[in-house]
């Protein structure tokens, strides 16, 4: 991996809205991140995933909000259920949440936060991460570059402008 910018990453996680995340695993230093892109509509793919490696990735944290799962609160309006305020840093809990990226907030020198929403039995959280460099690839392992994302970006905004 060569070194990249501080805003290159800032680049990359400025595009990550609606991005699922399907899998999390953190190892050593090293955050890998596989995602379902809403953008997979473009090929006819709405499975189509991505994989985003991270390194100088000295921490991960997860603070989410767990739905109660009783038939009271499970019958009220999704806005109006009552939830659990929970915190982990095990990266199979992380995956299990369903967790949709809808932005992201930097924190100097090198700390990132995805907030979230989700589409499970949970009602969204935040992930706290560290990182200084970064790899996208495809399903098939394949490089993806930062300009090729950011027009798959822009191909997806005008299409969704053009509906």
């Amino acid at each position: 991996m060569t070194t990249n910018t501080r805003q290159e990453l800032d680049d990359l996680f400025s595009m990550f809205h609606d991005f699922e995340i399907k899998l999390l695993i953190y190892q050593n230093t090293t955050l890998r991140l596989t995602f379902i892109l809403p953008w997979g509509e473009l090929w006819d793919d709405l499975n189509y995933q991505i994989k985003v490696e991270l390194t100088g990735c000295d921490f991960i944290h997860c603070d989410y909000a767990e739905i109660l799962n009783t038939p009271d609160n499970l019958a009220k309006n999704w806005v109006d259920r009552c939830s659990i305020d929970k915190s982990t840093n095990d990266s199979n809990i992380i995956s299990e949440l369903g967790l949709e990226v809808q932005s992201h907030k930097f924190y100097s020198p090198n700390k990132y936060e995805f907030r979230c929403n989700s589409s499970k039995k949970f009602a969204g959280g935040q992930l706290t991460f560290t990182a200084d460099n970064y790899l996208i690839l495809d399903k098939d392992g394949n490089k993806i570059t930062l300009n090729k994302m950011q027009k798959w970006c822009t191909d997806w905004w005008e299409k969704i402008d053009n509906q």
